[in-house]
């Protein structure tokens, strides 16, 4: 699934002591989505301890972009996460660039909170708070 947008702004490569900030706690299994026998892409929620959120993530291959995928499994992540394992808020967090990513936020009820950096990466920090999406979702 390697395409220079979504990984283009991460610093260098993964080592042990820095793997240590990374996320610890899945709180519902990730999903891989796949077409045939092959993975077109994955999605999940996930404890951010060091930032004190609840993270949806979701990242395709460029062949399906622009096909409502990450539309359709997040907001499916936003029903689970509020519905079924009583997440009060979620956040989010993508580059300013990334103005795909930003729009299917957006279209699930996310607003934008903050800019910083996370995990190494220039982003936007979005949230969602159970409260005001209900109807959203």
């Amino acid at each position: 699934m390697s395409h220079p947008m979504p990984s283009e702004h991460l610093s260098g490569l993964a080592t042990r002591s820095s793997c240590s900030s990374l996320p610890r706690g899945l709180i519902s299994p990730s999903r891989r989505h796949e077409q045939g026998s092959f993975a077109i892409g994955d999605s999940g929620l996930l404890v951010l301890q060091d930032y004190g959120w609840v993270d949806l993530g979701f990242r395709f291959a460029q062949p399906y972009w622009g096909k409502g995928l990450a539309t359709e499994v997040a907001s499916a992540w936003v029903r689970t996460a509020f519905d079924e394992l009583g997440v009060s808020r979620l956040g989010a967090f993508v580059h300013p660039e990334n103005v795909a990513s930003i729009h299917v936020l957006e279209k699930v009820g996310f607003r934008a909170e903050r800019h910083e950096m996370v995990m190494g990466m220039d982003s936007i920090v979005f949230s969602l708070d159970v409260k005001t999406s209900k109807g959203s979702h």
